[in-house]
């Protein structure tokens, strides 16, 4: 079994930005501002083509953060607007669609057995950001059983702390055994807890059905 660990780097951006004083940080920004003297005799278009392409100084806390705060206002207007009973019916809806088009798309030809789906989701977990936001074990794997065990969740920890976990888990996790369908006709996905209901951790569990 196989841990990833979740790693956060808030602390020491805490200290350089409240603990050292102005003068240092100006002269922590002097290679940077040097670069940027030196991009001015660079084409325009190799500059607007390449800036997007650095590290934008976020931690992946602060990237899941990002992406799901965008999104997170939209879906409490609706919620105002709609009812929550009907709005989380249309999420669920739209994330089980999505998650099936979207493994229909990855699986285009490719056995459809438990290996398979164990080295995908492994690869997923192994991949930025997923990588440094995640931590879990694998708990089960066979010919015909997949279990996971997650104990930390960036979209969890967010949903959670922003009272919103019915739109966490409508987006997140309500779509899974969709998804495990798409991947075979004879899978299925179960949950024995989630972090969005409250549980210390989260268990997937695919079996595929002989």
């Amino acid at each position: 079994m196989k841990a990833k660990k979740y790693l956060s780097d808030s602390g020491r951006r805490k200290f350089l930005t409240r603990q050292l004083p102005a003068g240092a940080l100006v002269c922590l920004g002097c290679k940077n501002l040097l670069a940027a003297e030196g991009m001015k005799s660079m084409p325009q278009e190799i500059v607007q083509k390449s800036k997007y392409q650095t590290d934008s100084g976020m931690t992946t806390e602060d990237v899941f953060k990002f992406a799901y705060g965008y999104s997170l206002p939209i879906f409490q207007f609706m919620e105002k607007k709609l009812g929550k009973e009907r709005l989380i019916e249309l999420l669920k809806g739209a994330s089980a669609e999505n998650s099936e088009g979207l493994m229909k798309s990855f699986t285009k030809g490719v056995p459809g057995n438990m290996k398979t789906l164990s080295d995908m989701v492994k690869a997923w977990m192994s991949s930025p950001p997923y990588s440094n936001g995640f931590s879990y074990l694998v708990t089960e794997e066979s010919d015909t059983i997949f279990e996971i065990k997650y104990t930390e969740c960036p979209a969890a920890k967010f949903y959670r702390e922003m009272n919103a976990s019915n739109i966490g888990y409508a987006i997140e996790c309500a779509g899974s055994d969709k998804m495990a369908k798409a991947f075979n006709p004879r899978m299925e996905a179960k949950s024995a807890g989630n972090m969005m209901k409250g549980d210390d951790f989260c268990i997937e569990r695919f079996i595929l059905n002989t």
